[in-house]
């Protein structure tokens, strides 16, 4: 059977593309399941960096479209923009065996991310997806909270660094209700330009109601009337963190509920 990397350099023959060496070298050196194709940028330095552009990315999802042995996949730190998105949605739908996609610090923006949220709604595998870093704003992340009524598979989400707002704030609140499936959110740094703090308020009775979630992070919150606080829950052990400096009738309800705060907890980036 052919490796990846011969069936990839395949792959740019029969799609007309430019063979990419470095996605060759890093389908070659793949081990167990992982396929790391990180840009410049990421924090591990002795990682060699691998380009992938929209470009690359047909013959790169013909190969990985039927692949069954890819569980893991990463994609971040890499220029890929609203026009790759549209085939990297096409992998996300046909894929039955990635169960963790990193799309991190992509340059798509709310279309990418409504394109990726709709076949997320068919997809069946994936368990984590980081799109932390991608400018996805208000358009994508109310797409993201619409797959979450749908997608009853993931897991673990990080929407941190998305300039995602106080409407996807809510909405994700709304869909967390019912959603019993996801268990770790990370929202940290979100758009509040209100003066009020509706979106603590919302958090709030969600954790009274949901019974799925265990970390939930929203870190550096900024407001017009507040400093930059931090929100940091972890249930399981019912761990709870806080530094928020303002008066907050929905801290106090999320206190009360997690009464035995022990120690501080976060989730890993």
């Amino acid at each position: 059977m052919a490796t990846m990397e011969e069936q990839y350099r395949g792959a740019c023959t029969e799609t007309g593309s430019e063979v990419n060496e470095d996605i060759a070298r890093c389908l070659a050196e793949s081990t167990e399941g992982v396929v790391d194709l990180r840009g410049k940028g990421s924090l591990r330095p002795l990682l060699k960096p691998c380009r992938v552009t929209d470009q690359d990315l047909p013959a790169l999802v013909q190969v990985l479209g039927n692949n069954t042995s890819v569980t893991d996949l990463s994609l971040a730190y890499q220029p890929i923009t609203d026009a790759g998105c549209t085939t990297l949605a096409q992998l996300v739908e046909k894929n039955t065996t990635i169960q963790k996609l990193s799309l991190r610090s992509n340059s798509f923006g709310p279309a990418g991310a409504e394109q990726l949220a709709a076949a997320l709604q068919l997809n069946t595998s994936i368990k984590s997806l980081g799109l932390n870093g991608c400018i996805i704003e208000r358009a994508g992340g109310m797409a993201v909270a619409a797959t979450l009524q749908i997608n009853s598979v993931l897991e673990e989400l990080d929407l941190g660094n998305t300039s995602i707002d106080i409407p996807c704030l809510i909405a994700l609140t709304t869909v967390l209700n019912a959603n019993t499936t996801l268990t770790t959110l990370n929202i940290d740094r979100p758009l509040i330009k209100s003066t009020q703090e509706e979106s603590i308020v919302h958090f709030a009775h969600c954790l009274r109601v949901n019974t799925g979630l265990k970390s939930l992070s929203l870190k550096k919150v900024v407001s017009p009337v507040m400093k930059p606080a931090s929100f940091v829950v972890t249930r399981g052990e019912r761990k709870t963190r806080t530094t928020r400096q303002i008066n907050s009738e929905a801290l106090a309800e999320v206190e009360m509920d997690q009464s035995n705060v022990v120690c501080p907890a976060g989730l890993p980036s």
